[in-house]
């Protein structure tokens, strides 16, 4: 609930008053599964396979009045409703293997991961007249987003009395497309993207004694936005 005063600038006195007061109906659920299934040799040898699935769904309702009236708070000077309903649904299926052995004296490992990501956001925007809502075509929008990352991964690392390495790389190729379903169209409804990244890493750990110890490393890494913040609105 908010109370905002309006003044004219340079006169005194309060012109009107905007009282909104938003009424939110949210609802999300979360599932995760993981099948998992490790081996070890007892000799270093390490093999690690997990499948997993993720679903999230989200429900919001929104309701928001705004009236102004004048300075005394009690006449209607006009008044706007909006409310909006904006569905959510996420899907995310993901299978990585892992594998450790002992190495040259060191530790050597690798992996792959495949992910499939299949994201539904809807935006359904009204202008509220006479109690009944009226879909507002150019505020309203529907995104899906299918996105397919395919990465594999090797790491090495040793470790001496007083000096100690790891090097690594890691390389990503991704596919998407994003389909924008709106009343206005765009030039850019529908984007597809495919594309590789490198990510390499790589540091040194000089230990003279036990009380210090000097480290100087190196990754490069990325960000993704959450799925759920991807409705191009």
């Amino acid at each position: 609930t908010s109370r905002t005063p309006i003044s004219r600038t340079g006169l005194p006195g309060i012109d009107s008053v905007l009282l909104a007061s938003t009424n939110s109906d949210n609802q999300r659920s979360n599932y995760n599964l993981n099948l998992n299934y490790r081996f070890d040799s007892g000799k270093g040898v390490v093999w690690n396979l997990d499948a997993d699935y993720g679903r999230f769904r989200s429900e919001a309702l929104e309701y928001q009045p705004n009236r102004y009236v004048d300075g005394t708070e009690e006449i209607l000077l006009s008044e706007k409703i909006f409310a909006n309903n904006t569905p959510t649904g996420i899907d995310i299926y993901t299978l990585k293997t892992d594998y450790e052995r002992p190495l040259w004296k060191g530790q050597f490992g690798a992996g792959v991961k495949f992910a499939f990501v299949n994201t539904d956001n809807t935006f359904d925007f009204f202008d509220v007249a006479d109690g009944q809502n009226v879909l507002n075509r150019d505020l309203s929008n529907q995104f899906a987003y299918e996105e397919n990352v395919n990465a594999a991964y090797a790491t090495y690392s040793k470790q001496g009395k007083k000096l100690g390495f790891n090097l690594g790389v890691r390389m990503e190729q991704t596919n998407s497309t994003g389909t924008l379903t709106a009343f206005k169209p765009t030039d850019n409804d529908e984007v597809e993207r495919s594309y590789l990244d490198v990510f390499p890493s790589g540091g040194i750990t000089f230990t003279p004694s036990q009380k210090h110890s000097l480290n100087l490393s190196y990754s490069r890494r990325i960000n993704r936005p959450s799925y759920q913040d991807l409705n191009p609105f």
